[in-house]
């Protein structure tokens, strides 16, 4: 009953109805179990609803941290919208995936998760050890920037450039699917800019 009511097509989940159903053929008793391991449920999430809104809290400022640049975080933090402020002269990075609308038609979709999962988590891995800002992922696109977070004014084109080759690398050496060793390796098209920006 539990696996049928966890089922990913949701047509071949049971009703409420049948599931009661299903309970009641299992006796009285079952469903008086069910009851008071529900209620038990109830009574612990509350209990540690009041003791994580603190730790939440804190996980929350670490998000935001995370994922903009200090200045940029502190102000949302103050319920500031954060002012655009020029930067005189940036690396951006932009990919994308080659035939990635035909990888879509052909991988179930926890298939094309699972291979932008494996990728981004590199490219991020490698991002962050070049002190890269990653400015973020729509689809399948990634993008990301140098000399915002971290300065770097004599060497942000370079460590964009390392940025772009070891992407290239990391595409060589990751399949599109473990499953579907046929489809070849990740090829990505991609691109830097350098100049001025003006950014919030």
């Amino acid at each position: 009953l539990v696996l049928q009511c966890c089922a990913l097509d949701s047509s071949k989940r049971p009703s409420f109805t049948q599931i009661y159903q299903r309970l009641e053929e299992l006796g009285p008793e079952m469903i008086k179990h069910a009851q008071i391991a529900h209620h038990r449920c109830q009574r612990k999430l509350s209990t540690l609803s009041v003791g994580s809104n603190k730790r939440g809290s804190a996980r929350a400022d670490e998000l935001l941290y995370e994922v903009f640049p200090k200045k940029v975080a502190e102000q949302l933090k103050s319920g500031r919208f954060p002012d655009p402020e020029p930067y005189s002269c940036v690396s951006l990075f932009f990919s994308d995936i080659v035939g990635y609308t035909d990888i879509c038609s052909v991988l179930s979709l926890e298939e094309v998760l699972d291979m932008l999962h494996r990728l981004y988590s590199r490219f991020d891995a490698l991002a962050e050890e070049l002190d890269l800002f990653k400015v973020g992922t729509v689809g399948d696109a990634y993008m990301c920037v140098a000399n915002v977070r971290h300065p770097m004014p004599e060497t942000h084109a370079a460590a964009m450039a390392r940025f772009a080759f070891g992407c290239r690398a990391i595409t060589k050496s990751e399949p599109i699917s473990p499953r579907h060793p046929e489809l070849g390796n990740i090829h990505i098209r991609m691109g830097i800019h350098a100049g001025p920006v003006m950014g919030a």
